[in-house]
């Protein structure tokens, strides 16, 4: 079998993400922009041009990857738990640990992010993001299907919701956990 390596053209793509990224955390999103990102890079704006159209498509692509690893982070920590109401219970809840720990993802529940929190609140983003989380529930479980784009919708809406309006009175992770069995999994047709 012989080895695949990404062509130069991803490893500059992945390389101005990452450079991207690196000015967001120094500058916010609203205020880098494509001349800062080729000036940290030593290129010309040109040639992140030649790769993305404009800072929108650059920061949507950048919130996508990182989306992706997420949800790919959540589905591989889920494979542990047996049942379908700790699969749900504990996708919840590693996911408002690790959300705000991405420094991109980070940015669609604070406040100066708002390009980010458009793109990260749209439906099909929502439902896209849940079902990277929850495939192998759904390979495990065909009879939620027919439901997926809404199960995941409803999930993905939850999780940015706790993110975006923090409790006052914070809860134990006990009494957070006790919470989505309660609430959140009746709300998505399952009963623990």
């Amino acid at each position: 079998m012989q080895a695949t390596y990404p062509s130069y053209e991803d490893v500059l793509r992945a390389r101005i993400m990452d450079a991207a990224i690196g000015c967001m955390k120094e500058k916010g999103v609203d205020k880098t922009r494509i001349g800062d990102i080729a000036t940290t890079m030593g290129i010309s704006r040109q040639t992140i041009y030649n790769y993305f159209a404009n800072k929108n498509e650059l920061f949507d692509a950048i919130f996508s990857r990182e989306a992706i690893t997420l949800a790919d982070k959540i589905a591989r920590h889920i494979e542990t738990f047996r049942t379908l109401d700790d699969k749900f219970t504990q996708a919840f809840l590693y996911a408002i640990e690790e959300f705000p720990q991405n420094p991109v993802l980070s940015h669609v529940i604070t406040s100066g992010g708002q390009f980010l929190r458009e793109v990260g609140h749209s439906r099909e983003r929502m439902q896209a993001f849940g079902e990277l989380v929850l495939y192998q529930v759904f390979e495990e479980h065909p009879q939620l299907r027919k439901d997926a784009g809404e199960i995941c919708e409803f999930l993905s809406r939850n999780i940015i919701s706790f993110l975006v309006m923090p409790d006052p009175d914070p809860r134990s992770p006990k009494e957070l956990e006790g919470y989505v069995r309660r609430r959140l999994l009746p709300g998505l047709g399952i009963s623990s």
